[in-house]
């Protein structure tokens, strides 16, 4: 079986409350999108049952901000909640989040519906603020708004996503302790592909992984201390390079975007819905074309 994709990204909307400068996403420009649950059932139905990939599926709801609109998740997860029970193909549900709109009950409605909350955090407020921002500079700092929310809520079902930049890696292993003192048992590190990375960045950032080494290696003699994605597709970058392939060329992912159209990768919503209509690959009601896909990640790749 030739695997074409484990994970399903699933873009709510392009609307959201915040303004983060690092956003890889267009958002909050011109008409606003946001998926009907008919296409976006259909989009669920079709990865499980006519995509094919090895072991677990995953479905990532993203946005915009996906919790701007809970009902429509809450609805999505609950489908796939529905379809695992009646013996579907085992299937991973996550959020991305801001946080800032998370309520301990809203929190709670979704780790019941199984899914995995990860909310966006880039370490403490002189690290975090620089670049999450409100849309609104009135609302004030976007960690205290956040680290309000999330304070006091279980960690089980609830992880942190941490964005590495060459300006807030000064600080941040120090953050990343104390987030893992706090409790958080999935910290994701994402290296910033959007910053300018001199020698003098790469540098901190080697620094920022060999201390980090240290610390988590002096903590797994009796168990790891917090899981890190990341390290997963770092794997399999390497594996891909090993093999004289970019890791793109061999992307495990789909994306349904906001208008309801499928796309190679998250990079074509950089720009508003309608001025990447060429890279569309499909939509839910007629499936997938996947060798325009992988015509995509191959030109990508070149």
């Amino acid at each position: 079986m030739i695997a074409q994709a484990n994970t399903l990204d699933v873009f709510l909307s392009d609307r959201c409350n915040m303004a983060c400068r690092n956003c890889c996403v267009a958002l909050n420009e011109g008409p606003a999108h946001r998926l009907a649950w008919e296409p976006l059932r259909a989009a669920l139905d079709l990865f499980l049952d006519r995509v094919l990939a090895p072991g677990e599926k995953t479905v990532l709801f993203a946005g915009g901000e996906p919790l701007l609109y809970p009902e429509l998740l809450l609805q999505a997860a609950g489908h796939l909640r529905l379809r695992r029970a009646a013996g579907g193909p085992p299937v991973a549900a996550l959020v991305y989040t801001n946080g800032t709109l998370l309520t301990a009950e809203l929190f709670g409605r979704l780790r019941d519906a199984g899914v995995q909350v990860t909310v966006s955090l880039d370490g403490g407020p002189r690290t975090n603020d620089r670049y999450r921002r409100f849309a609104s500079p009135s609302r004030g700092s976007a960690y205290e708004a956040v680290w309000g929310r999330i304070r006091g809520l279980p960690r089980r079902g609830l992880g942190l996503n941490v964005v590495l930049r060459p300006d807030g890696l000064e600080h941040l292993l120090g953050e990343v302790r104390a987030f893992h003192e706090e409790g958080f048992k999935s910290i994701d590190l994402w290296v910033d592909y959007f910053s300018s990375w001199d020698e003098a960045g790469l540098g901190a950032l080697a620094r920022f992984f060999a201390g980090l080494k240290d610390y988590y290696a002096a903590r797994t003699a009796d168990a790891i201390p917090f899981d890190i994605p990341m390290l997963r597709h770092a794997v399999l970058n390497a594996r891909a390079r090993a093999g004289g392939r970019a890791w793109w060329e061999e992307c495990g992912k789909l994306v349904l975007g906001a208008d309801g159209a499928f796309y190679a990768c998250e990079g074509s919503l950089a720009v508003p819905y309608g001025r990447a209509a060429d890279q569309r690959i499909g939509e839910p009601a007629s499936g997938v074309d996947w060798g325009k896909r992988q015509a995509y990640l191959e030109r990508a790749g070149a």
